[in-house]
């Protein structure tokens, strides 16, 4: 009698639990395709039990799993497989990206949708052409660019080719051909040709004054400076500790025509890990 007993009870045990565990047949799916191929699923079911299990189309990115308030719901995954714990909610929205249900060769993109579901709606990228459906949609309209296309159930496949952006591809071309128009309106534009002259002019005689300025600064400086700017002129940069060998000058006393030589914009210091790097900057 008693092991009869426990037999009823593990029996009961099992019944409860494929009561509380059922398979949650999603009663709507939209899939929005994006051009790079990923796709943003988003599902509503209705759970007829505590626990329900749902397989996702696809390996998810950034999945949601939400009740009709916007509340997170508990869920464990296992590989495809989705167990929600729904508690008291009404609906259980779940929503993730995937790339697994479109593929791609040469410009036609294949969206394979190879699940039973019910009442689904796909929306295309923005200027995509379909171009064949199995089955027929029930209906097609036109959102802000986008195909979107309705079909009562699934399994089902669609083929798309996206539309080429002439600018981007010919924009280089594009660039090249308003140069000429351009120099052409320049030269036609007597006053556009003496300001670009006068620019020019200006510029090369504020050169000419700099390596004046600069010849006239160079004469007041000491030998010791003068060996200082045509060591690191030849070798480009050196740290102070090789500076200090090459001129056995007091590294503080090195270190002040350093700093003048800087403040005329002939070098340049910097901190490093390794000490403090002198470079050479041309002076004109």
């Amino acid at each position: 009698m008693r092991k009869i007993l426990c037999f009823l009870v593990i029996l009961l045990g099992i019944g409860l639990l494929i009561r509380t565990e059922i398979l949650g047949i999603p009663i709507k799916t939209t899939l929005k395709v994006y051009r790079d191929g990923y796709v943003f699923v988003n599902q509503t079911i209705i759970p007829l039990e505590v626990i329900v299990n749902t397989t996702l189309l696809g390996a998810p990115k950034f999945l949601l799993v939400l009740d009709e308030g916007g509340l997170p719901l508990g869920y464990r995954l296992n590989n495809s497989l989705l167990i929600v714990y729904c508690g008291d909610a009404d609906r259980v929205i779940v929503s993730y990206y995937t790339a697994n249900i479109t593929s791609k060769e040469g410009a036609l993109w294949r969206l394979s949708l190879n699940f039973t579901l019910i009442n689904v709606e796909i929306i295309l990228p923005k200027g995509a052409t379909l171009v064949y459906s199995d089955p027929l949609p029930l209906k097609i309209q036109a959102l802000n660019e986008s195909l979107v296309l309705f079909y009562s159930e699934s399994p089902l496949t669609i083929e798309y080719v996206l539309e080429i952006n002439l600018n981007e591809t010919t924009g280089t071309a594009g660039e090249k051909e308003e140069k000429p128009v351009g120099g052409e309106n320049i030269l036609q534009n007597p006053y556009l040709i003496i300001g670009t002259l006068f620019l020019v002019g200006l510029a090369a005689l504020t050169l000419i004054l700099v390596k004046n300025r600069r010849k006239d600064e160079f004469k007041f400086l000491t030998e010791e400076e003068k060996y200082i700017l045509e060591f690191l002129r030849n070798r480009k940069r050196a740290f102070l500790s090789e500076i200090v060998k090459a001129t056995d000058l007091p590294k503080t006393t090195l270190w002040r025509k350093i700093k003048k030589l800087e403040e005329m914009g002939y070098l340049r210091t910097t901190k490093t890990p390794h000490g403090l790097l002198i470079e050479y900057k041309h002076p004109f």
